[in-house]
C-alpha cells in the first residue's frame, strides 16, 4: 500500500471517531434532566438557598439542570419521585448525624436499614439510611429523638443505645424511642449514700441506698427517700450474721440449748419455730445420740422416755452382777 492511499485510511479513522463521540455528548445532553421537567423552579442569580424563595418545602437539586450561575428548586415530594440512584450515592451529602450512625444517603432504604430523616443534602429526595443493629436505635437517634426523664437529669444520665463500662443504667430513664436507655456516672451511687435516706422497713432488711441493686440483692420497693433514682438494696434471704445477732430465741430453742442460724448443720437438728425477729433463720440444737435425743426427734412422750431409761439402766445392772 502507497502513502497516499495510507493517509487517506488514516484521515477516515479520525472523521468515525469524532463523530462517534460527538454523538454520545449529544446523547448525554438530551438524557440529563432539566429543572423545568422535574416541575421545578430556578433560583435568581446570586440566591443560594430555596426557602429565601419558594418557602418550606422545596430542597436545592444540584442534579437538575438550570443556566449558568442559577440553582433549581424542587419539592421534595416530586423530588423523591424523580431521583434516582446514583444521584443519591454521588450526589447527595451526609449530615455529621448521618455519619455518625453510619449512614449513607440512598433513594431507598432496605428492609434491615433505618431512616434519619432530613439529614441528607445536595439533592432532593434522598434518604440517609443506617444499619440496624436488631430492632435497636443507633447513638444518634437516641441523642436525638429521645427524652430523659427526671430521675435520668437527676443522675447526670444520657439517653444512649448502650451504656459504657464506667455507667450505670437509670430504669426506664428516657422516654420517646423504644431500645434507648439512660446511661448515668457510677459515682451516682455516692449520692444515694450521702443524700439518700433509709425508710424503718429498709433499715430493717438491713438495706442501703443505692443506684441500683446488685445481683445478690433484693430492692424494697420505697425504701429509700430524699433523691430521686436511688434504691434501698437488701441481701437476698438471711445471713448468718444476721440470724447471730438479729434473731430471738425462743424458750423451747433454750431448752434444747439451740442457736439461731441460717442452716442447720449435719450434726444438728431444728427446733421448728424456735427463732423469731429475722426471716429464714432456724434453731439449730446438736443431735447428742442418746435415747433422750431420739426421743425428743420421735416425738415420744417424756415418760415414756423415762420408763425406757430405767429398763436399760436395769439391763446394763444386771449385765455387771453375771460378769462378775
Amino acid at each position: 500500500m502507497s502513502w497516499g492511499k495510507r493517509s487517506v485510511a488514516s484521515i477516515f479513522l479520525i472523521l468515525y471517531i469524532s463523530l462517534s463521540v460527538a454523538e454520545k455528548d449529544i446523547q448525554r445532553g438530551s438524557q440529563r434532566k432539566s429543572c423545568e421537567d422535574a416541575q421545578g423552579t430556578c433560583l435568581p442569580k446570586g440566591t443560594s438557598e430555596c426557602s429565601e424563595l419558594q418557602g418550606i418545602g422545596w430542597e436545592l437539586a444540584k442534579n437538575l439542570e438550570c443556566q449558568k450561575g442559577r440553582l433549581c428548586c424542587i419539592r421534595g415530594a416530586a423530588g423523591e419521585a424523580r431521583v434516582t440512584a446514583r444521584e443519591c450515592k454521588n450526589g447527595a451529602t451526609e449530615s455529621a448525624i448521618c455519619l455518625q450512625a453510619k449512614g449513607k444517603c440512598r433513594k431507598k432504604c432496605g428492609p434491615r436499614q433505618i431512616e434519619l430523616p432530613g439529614e441528607c443534602s445536595g439533592v432532593a429526595g434522598c434518604k440517609c439510611c443506617s444499619r440496624q443493629s436488631g430492632n435497636r436505635p443507633t447513638d444518634a437517634v437516641c441523642k436525638r429523638d429521645a427524652t430523659a426523664t427526671p430521675e435520668c437529669i437527676a443522675a447526670k444520665g444520657k439517653c444512649r443505645r448502650k451504656c459504657g463500662p464506667k455507667q450505670i443504667e437509670i430504669a426506664g430513664g428516657c422516654t420517646g424511642v423504644d431500645g434507648c436507655k439512660c446511661c448515668g456516672r457510677k459515682s451516682g451511687n455516692d449520692n444515694c449514700k450521702k443524700k439518700a435516706t433509709a425508710t424503718a422497713e429498709c433499715k430493717a432488711a438491713n438495706g442501703r441506698c443505692r443506684r441500683k441493686c446488685g445481683p445478690k440483692r433484693t430492692e424494697i420497693v420505697g425504701g429509700c427517700t430524699g433523691k430521686a433514682g436511688c434504691k434501698c438494696c437488701a441481701r437476698n434471704g438471711s445471713s448468718q450474721s444476721r440470724c447471730k445477732k438479729n434473731a430471738t430465741v425462743t424458750n423451747e430453742c433454750s431448752a434444747a440449748k439451740g442457736k439461731c442460724r441460717r442452716k442447720c448443720g449435719p450434726k444438728q437438728r431444728e427446733i421448728v419455730g424456735g427463732c423469731t425477729g429475722v426471716t429464714g433463720c432456724k434453731c439449730c440444737a446438736r443431735n447428742k445420740g442418746n435415747g433422750n435425743t431420739r426421743c425428743q426427734r420421735k416425738a415420744i412422750p417424756s415418760s415414756a422416755c423415762t420408763q425406757a431409761k430405767e429398763k436399760l439402766a436395769r439391763v446394763l445392772s444386771a449385765c455387771a452382777v453375771l460378769q462378775k
